[in-house]
């Protein structure tokens, strides 16, 4: 079993390594683009153009089809049964379906524009959205192209196809937009520019290093690809749904610019998802291939160690936004985002919650149960309509913020349970709790220290704030001697991957493991 999970742990860490540093260069790229366009334009014009990317982004899920998930899922069950030509079937059945469901999607977000605009209330919506439509097959057929790749654990393409290539354009053509001083037209034409040439690139890379011809009839796994990812399709619009729900319902009861300060609190808060996703995408197929081959053992520590981690990654950026909001929105955005702090506290604790329980979801949907991550995304997708609508008209942009920081938490603990009751698979270790309890307690005794002295935070605090909220968790981990051997393999293949001397840290932990 160890060499098992050793295996699986140096795989997901490896591909993690490349995910991690690479989608962080890449939000680090897209947060300075963001800042700039916020700084660009009036509230009222990024309130549009971020209600336009939320209804382009649940176009692009819809024509999705659950695919993305499915075929990784399919393919990688396939490979880890030794059936190779299944597997390649399930690539060329997934292209088919996702070329006609992005054609259809583009059409649809076209012809339905002048509609959405209206029922919204927002007149001057409808054309940013009609240009958005151009932009969906690109954006689809990304999402699938990557999910091929994901099988190879090949974390090079989603890093450079999907993280860094479509940000860097887009900042390098807004610093454009902006030096020549252009309109909100152009700003927007960056953007969907942003999506269709890094699909093309990927398109053309694809067709070159990846091999599509099979002996298979293609025909049969399209029915059971689309069999079992319709599954997933409705789980993703409920994803959708739980995801966008809070911004839409603002732009229906508030005015454009309560959505621009929202958005702003919402993407800061979310990236602490930029952990788990760096996790998920190498995790789920090799998780999936040890369910192929009955190691259920193995899923569960697998599961646990690397739920321990992302714990302890993300806790940190959490303690930072969740006790100094008002310093964080101050340094990022300005003084106009002042106003959305509370909702960034919130929005805080709801995403760390769901971090804190780890890939739940994925590793339920490996052992090929898709019915009750449906279940739990229905019922969170419900409670967060009903408290959106009851909390926004009463308390605004914080309303919302409490309406999905209690949904993520109601669909995280259903999922870990179900994940618990029929496996026995839970992250609730003795060393995953200690050091975090620790480490909030001595988080709070620093924040009270320094409401009682009135102490200013300013950019430079922030940082020093960081690095002591992480040092603390570290030594917590010595203190209450909390590390596991599996950290030290973790350990050793970060140490690998990034060619890095650690064996200062290592002798460290000697006295203490």
């Amino acid at each position: 079993m160890d060499d098992i999970v050793g295996d699986s742990l140096r795989r997901v860490v490896k591909g993690a390594a490349i995910f991690l540093i690479g989608s962080v260069l890449g939000l680090f790229i897209a947060f300075i683009g963001r800042i700039i366009v916020i700084r660009y334009l009036t509230p009222a014009e990024f309130g549009l153009l971020s209600f336009s990317i939320t209804v382009f982004t649940i176009a692009c899920s819809l024509a999705n089809l659950g695919l993305p998930a499915g075929l990784t899922r399919q393919a990688a069950y396939f490979f880890g049964r030794g059936e190779r030509e299944r597997a390649i079937a399930i690539f060329r059945a997934g292209l088919l379906i996702s070329v006609v469901a992005s054609l259809v999607a583009a059409t649809g977000l076209f012809v339905s524009s002048d509609l959405i605009a209206e029922f919204f209330g927002m007149p001057g919506v409808s054309w940013i959205l009609r240009m958005f439509s151009f932009a969906v097959p690109a954006a689809v057929l990304s999402a699938t192209l990557v999910s091929v790749f994901q099988v190879y654990e090949r974390v090079d393409v989603k890093v450079v196809f999907s993280d860094l290539l479509p940000n860097v354009l887009r900042v390098a053509l807004i610093v454009v937009v902006v030096i020549l001083t252009l309109s909100f037209y152009w700003v927007v034409s960056v953007y969907v520019l942003s999506y269709i040439i890094p699909g093309i690139v990927l398109l053309a890379y694809t067709f070159r290093f990846v091999e599509f011809k099979t002996s298979e009839n293609t025909s049969k796994y399209i029915r059971i690809l689309v069999l079992f990812s319709l599954p997933l399709l409705f789980q993703s619009v409920l994803g959708m749904i739980i995801t966008w729900t809070d911004t839409l319902m603002i732009g229906y009861f508030l005015a454009s610019s309560d959505v621009g300060l929202y958005s702003g609190a919402r993407s800061l808060a979310g990236a602490m998802q930029n952990f788990l996703a760096s996790v998920i995408f190498i995790y789920f197929p090799i998780i999936s291939q040890l369910y192929a081959r009955s190691q259920i053992k193995e899923m569960g520590r697998t599961y646990a160690v690397i739920t321990k981690w992302l714990m302890s990654t993300s806790l940190p950026v959490f303690l930072v936004l969740f006790f100094f909001p008002e310093a964080v929105l101050w340094l990022l955005y300005g003084e106009a985002y002042i106003p959305a702090a509370h909702a960034l506290q919130i929005l805080a604790l709801g995403f760390f919650t769901h971090v804190m329980l780890g890939p739940n979801g994925m590793t339920l949907i490996a052992t090929g149960n898709v019915r009750f991550p449906t279940l739990a995304s229905s019922i969170a997708a419900i409670t967060n309509f009903a408290l959106n609508l009851v909390l926004i008209p009463l308390y605004g942009i914080t309303g919302a913020a409490v309406a999905s920081a209690l949904t993520y938490t109601t669909g995280n603990a259903l999922t870990s349970a179900k994940l618990y009751m029929d496996y026995g698979i839970h992250p609730f270790t003795r060393n995953y709790v200690k050091p975090c309890l620790a480490s909030l307690a001595t988080a709070a005794l620093v924040y009270l220290i320094s409401k009682a002295f009135s102490l200013h935070i300013g950019s430079l605090a922030l940082v020093l704030l960081f690095v002591a909220f992480l040092s603390i968790y570290f030594l917590s981990l010595l203190l209450t001697r909390s590390f596991d051997r599996e950290d030290i393999m973790i350990m050793l293949a970060i140490e690998e991957r990034l060619g890095l001397d650690l064996s200062w840290v290592k002798r460290i932990l000697r006295r203490f493991v």
